[in-house]
C-alpha cells in the first residue's frame, strides 16, 4: 500500500505519447508531458484543516507539448486504498494554484484521505496520482447540542486556510422564537466561546433576527461576529427546511484576527451563508 504523507508530495512526471494524424503524415510523434500536481497547505498552519467542507489545494503541474487545457481530479475516501470513494470531482486549473472546495458536508469525527492527478482535458491523458494526504473533520456535536455553521467567502480564508466555522450549543424553539446560544468550552471547533447568540423569529417558514458574539478557535484566532455599524449585532435571515434545519445568510462582519500577528481577514457586508442544525 502506498504510504501516507500529511501534506507535501514530490512532483513526479508521466510521459504520454499522442499520435497526430497517420504515421505517413506525421512520422515524428509529439511527446506530451503531464506531471503530477503537488498537494499544498491551504493555510499557514499545517494540519489545521478540520472543516466538514474543506478546501484542498495543489500546486499546478508542469506540462510539455500541446497539452491544451488542464483539469485536476480530486478523490476523497475514508480508506487509504480509496475503496469506496466518498467523493470524486474535477476542477479547471486556477492561478497561481488550484483550489478544490468540497461542496457538501463530510462525516464529522472522521479521517479522510485524498489524492489528486492532472488530466489533459482534450486528450484525457492523466498523470499518476499524488502522494496520499489526510485530514480529520471536527467531532460530532455532543448529545442534545445543535450545530451552527458559517461558511466564509474565498477572500476570508486566504490567510487561515479556513472556510467554515462551526460551533455547538443549545437551541430552544418556543413558538415562533428560535434562540441559539453557545456556552464556554462546550464544542469541538473552539476552545472558548462566549457571548455568542442568535435570536430569530419565524413567520410563515421564514426567519429573521440577529447574531453576535466572539469565539477563540483552537489555534488562538479570535473570531468576531458583529454588525456593519460596529459592535451591534449582525442581521440574519433564512428559512426552515422540512427536516427542521434552518439556513440563510448573515449580513455584517465576520472577522478573524491573530492576537500576536495582528493579521486577519474580514468579510464585510457579504451574504455569508449559515446553517443551524438542531439536535436529533
Amino acid at each position: 500500500m502506498r504510504g501516507v504523507s500529511e501534506w507535501f508530495a514530490p512532483t513526479l512526471a508521466a510521459t504520454v505519447i499522442a499520435v497526430a494524424g497517420s504515421c505517413a503524415d506525421s512520422p515524428v510523434r509529439p511527446t506530451l508531458v503531464v506531471s503530477t500536481p503537488t498537494p499544498q497547505l491551504s493555510g499557514v498552519f499545517p494540519g489545521v484543516q478540520r472543516e466538514l467542507r474543506p478546501v484542498l489545494a495543489v500546486g499546478n503541474a508542469a506540462t510539455v507539448g500541446p497539452v491544451g487545457s488542464v483539469v485536476y481530479q480530486f478523490d476523497l475516501s475514508t480508506n487509504p486504498d480509496f475503496r469506496p470513494l466518498a467523493l470524486s470531482g474535477t476542477i479547471d486549473q486556477q492561478l497561481p494554484r488550484t483550489l478544490f472546495a468540497v461542496s457538501s458536508d463530510l462525516l464529522p469525527g472522521t479521517t479522510y484521505f485524498w489524492h489528486v492527478r492532472t488530466i489533459a482535458a482534450a486528450s484525457g491523458f492523466a498523470s499518476p496520482y499524488s502522494a496520499i494526504q489526510r485530514f480529520a473533520t471536527i467531532d460530532p456535536p455532543p448529545p442534545g447540542a445543535a450545530a451552527l455553521q458559517l461558511y466564509v467567502a474565498n477572500g476570508c480564508r486566504t490567510f487561515f486556510g479556513e472556510r467554515e466555522f462551526t460551533v455547538y450549543g443549545d437551541l430552544i424553539v418556543s413558538g415562533s422564537h428560535w434562540r441559539f446560544t453557545v456556552l464556554p468550552n462546550t464544542n469541538a471547533d473552539s476552545t472558548i466561546v462566549f457571548n455568542l447568540a442568535m435570536e430569530l423569529e419565524q413567520t410563515s417558514g421564514r426567519l429573521a433576527g440577529t447574531v453576535h458574539g466572539m469565539a477563540m478557535d483552537p489555534i488562538g484566532f479570535p473570531i468576531n461576529i458583529y454588525g456593519l455599524s460596529g459592535s451591534s449585532p449582525a442581521s440574519v435571515a433564512g428559512t426552515v427546511g422540512m427536516d427542521g434545519t434552518a439556513a440563510g445568510t448573515l449580513n455584517g462582519v465576520f472577522n478573524f484576527a491573530h492576537p500576536s500577528f495582528g493579521l486577519g481577514d474580514v468579510c464585510t457586508g457579504a451574504d455569508i451563508p449559515w446553517v443551524l442544525k438542531p439536535s436529533r
